[in-house]
């Protein structure tokens, strides 16, 4: 469902070598620390080596893949629920808290 979001090889536009990772494992993987809370460096041995995982998790955020993705499956999900592919209202609440000097002085005791 996402491949087709996520961008094309350098090889595949004529210029540099081939990819060998799986993109798929990738995403998984990047999915797994998200998850888990793990480092990086802690990932299983089923994924991708960190370095390579951190570096398409770091490319792809910079390239607006996380983005597009999650637009994409936002708009899936609404279409499924027979809804349109995007909002058409806004809810927006705010909550002011006043603080007092003597509840900022108890903050730094």
């Amino acid at each position: 469902m996402i491949e087709p979001l996520l961008p094309a090889a350098k090889s595949d536009r004529g210029r540099g070598r081939k990819r060998t990772v799986n993109l798929r494992q990738v995403d998984n993987a990047i999915r797994y620390t998200c998850r888990t809370g793990c480092a990086w460096e802690l990932l299983p041995n089923d994924f991708p080596p960190p370095k390579t995982v951190y570096g398409y998790g770091r490319k792809w955020e910079k390239k607006g893949v996380w983005q597009k993705i999650h637009d994409e499956l936002r708009q899936r999900v609404r279409k499924r629920g027979e809804r349109k592919g995007t909002a058409t209202a806004w809810l927006i609440d705010s909550q002011s808290v006043k603080t007092t000097l003597v509840c900022l002085q108890a903050l730094w005791v």
